[in-house]
């Protein structure tokens, strides 16, 4: 209950971590939906196994899941609005730089694990070759997926959306672009967020020309 609590309190109508951070995001994505996974683990019998009853549920994590990907550039990297948060809740995979640094601004092993819950309906090489698409339903009953895979829609064919997760985004051939237009929830902590409204964070060809470097302190 108080995980379905939690989703119901932090996953805001577009999909978006309330905290509206982009590192937070991807971090409360996994943490609900690990935690899930992990009920789906539990003897039927269990008042925690009764999340398996409910679509709900899994509508607002596959927001989150088109949230995360409605925000990725041309060349896979998120924009860093608010915190960066580079924690991870569950680990199988690691997007690496060409400096052998991990590249915490990439989110797309995300797309893995939404394609490992839902399974051969949306059969994909490259991302069936991830771990993540492999470790996480492990153990699982298939049939104990079947919710989730009856809720989750053909990601691959949906649209993107120009106003999504706070963000206003444009595409145009090569040219992307992505202005912040966030909207604080009342009831949402403020500790993540940063005064970074309008921000632009711009991508040419793949190649990053505005993005935003952050301070490196949590201090003004």
């Amino acid at each position: 209950e108080g995980l379905a609590e939690q989703a119901e309190l932090a996953i805001q109508d577009d999909g978006f971590s309330y905290e509206g951070s982009t590192g937070y995001h991807r971090f409360v994505t996994e943490l609900m939906t690990h935690g899930t996974l992990a009920t789906l683990r539990f003897p039927r019998s269990w008042p925690a196994a009764q999340l398996l009853n409910q679509p709900q549920h899994w509508q607002r994590i596959c927001k989150m899941f088109e949230a995360a990907e409605n925000l990725q550039k041309p060349n896979d990297r998120s924009p860093q609005f608010g915190d960066h948060d580079a924690g991870r809740f569950l680990k199988f995979h690691r997007q690496m730089s060409t400096t052998g640094n991990e590249e915490s601004l990439n989110h797309s092993h995300l797309q893995s694990l939404l394609q490992g819950i839902v399974g051969e309906e949306q059969p994909n090489s490259d991302l069936r070759n991830n771990p993540e698409f492999i470790f996480p339903t492990l153990g699982i009953n298939p049939k104990c997926l079947k919710s989730a895979r009856s809720t989750f829609p053909d990601m691959n064919s949906a649209e993107k959306k120009n106003l999504a997760a706070g963000t206003w985004i444009g595409q145009s051939g090569p040219i992307w672009a992505a202005v912040r237009c966030f909207n604080t929830d009342p009831l949402a902590p403020t500790g993540h967020l940063h005064d970074d409204a309008l921000t632009i964070e711009l991508c040419i060809n793949g190649q990053d020309i505005l993005a935003d470097p952050g301070t490196g302190v949590y201090t003004s």
